[in-house]
């Protein structure tokens, strides 16, 4: 490949040019909103680098390329094929950034070079360009970056959970998406391959426990820090060590110990942000969708009732999960694009009332918190209808309003 066309630029998209400039092909990044001739914008193209924003159900560039018949690849290929380290790889509806966070951390406890990459913000292509980069690369990986895969073939890799997600950028719906977080397993090997503990398959376990105590194969290990107690954390944790012993088969159970009793959960993931007349707020804005929703409120059951904060982006996902927290739920105070779609869908389980704007959302939810209870904004959308920054400029933007009240 000598002459490359990126789709997409961003942080994936020149990440790519980087790399492609470090093995001296020639590169140009074009997107959607560029001015191009569908009749000779190929036209010299050895091969077509796709970024994961840039999905075939929203982009028309994405479209034209697959029908050229070049060569399509992700950036996560891209960077892969040109990675000299050992790759670790991470998927699932939920916990994927956690995981991805605890397994590198983990690694760094024990004295390995790991970098997080991939769908956790730095992209693989962008290490893979370093002159000396990281000697393992612990990838969080999309369904949109495992589309286009062929040669990705990881030494280890875990399926968290699978959950309703962007069912609307797939025309086979869940079935499609499913298919599409599999992959992830084409090129390792069986006893490499980890599900997530909630996961039905089997897979060769060397992390079990009982309660809050961890076993490391067969012995008693050690208790899980309070930090990181609750199923969702477990699961995670238990994802991070099963990674780190694939890599690691006899490591040193004293650092490891200390690594997971220092590792903190990042923030906008269920991170209280204060306690007002005996009301706590907590920020759960990385909860795009509904799973996330119901593991927050398992995590915070015992102050139910909960009041919710719900609304976004919708992204055709499946509202009628949200059933399985109802006996937990006071009120939902609704928002954003999709408030209709999960009053519709959610109006039998527990009270929804409508607000008009994302501050008005968090001041009904104020005046209807109960002392003891707590306001969960657990958002089960993505944030770009309202926040352009993502997941945490909501946060933030709650955390701020929260102060004020």
């Amino acid at each position: 490949m000598k002459q490359l066309l990126i789709l997409g630029g961003g942080v994936s998209g020149n990440a790519a040019l980087r790399l492609a400039a470090k093995l001296g092909m020639n590169a140009r990044i074009v997107s959607d909103q560029d001015s191009c001739d569908p009749a000779t914008i190929f036209s010299g193209i050895d091969a077509i680098i796709v970024s994961p924003g840039m999905h075939r159900n929203r982009s028309a560039l994405r479209r034209l390329a697959e029908q050229s018949k070049l060569p399509c690849l992700s950036e996560m290929e891209f960077g892969f094929r040109h990675y000299p380290g050992t790759v670790l790889a991470v998927t699932g509806t939920n916990g994927k950034t956690t995981t991805t966070e605890m397994t590198t951390h983990f690694l760094r406890a024990l004295g390995v070079n790991a970098e997080s990459v991939g769908n956790i913000g730095r992209p693989l292509s962008d290490l893979a360009a370093e002159p000396n980069p990281a000697s393992v690369a612990v990838a969080e990986v999309s369904s949109f970056q495992l589309e286009l895969t062929q040669e990705f073939a990881p030494k280890a890799a875990v399926l968290l959970n699978l959950g309703s997600d962007h069912v609307d950028c797939y025309e086979g719906g869940m079935e499609e998406y499913i298919r599409m977080k599999m992959k992830i397993f084409d090129r390792v090997p069986e006893t490499a391959r980890i599900f997530g503990c909630s996961m039905p398959q089997p897979c060769q376990r060397h992390v079990t426990r009982s309660g809050n105590i961890l076993s490391l194969n067969g012995q008693r290990w050690m208790e899980v820090p309070a930090a990181l107690q609750g199923e969702h954390n477990l699961e995670n944790l238990a994802a991070a060590l099963e990674l780190v012993l694939r890599l690691i088969p006899s490591p040193d159970r004293k650092a490891l110990s200390a690594a997971v009793s220092s590792f903190r959960i990042g923030r906008h993931r269920q991170e209280i942000v204060r306690e007002k007349d005996g009301v706590i707020y907590v920020d759960d804005s990385k909860a795009t969708n509904p799973a996330s929703v119901v593991a927050a409120c398992k995590a915070f059951r015992e102050r139910a009732p909960l009041v919710l904060l719900l609304g976004g982006l919708d992204k055709g996902m499946d509202f009628t999960e949200l059933e399985a927290i109802r006996e937990w739920v006071q009120c939902a105070i609704l928002y954003g694009e999709a408030s209709n779609t999960i009053a519709q869908s959610c109006v039998n389980y527990f009270p929804c009332l409508q607000a008009d704007t994302f501050p008005e959302a968090v001041q009904l939810a104020a005046r209807h918190a109960k002392c003891g209870s707590a306001v969960l904004l657990s958002p089960a959308c993505a944030s770009f209808d309202l926040f352009p920054g993502g997941y945490a400029e909501r946060g933030d933007r709650f955390r701020q309003l929260v102060e004020e009240l």
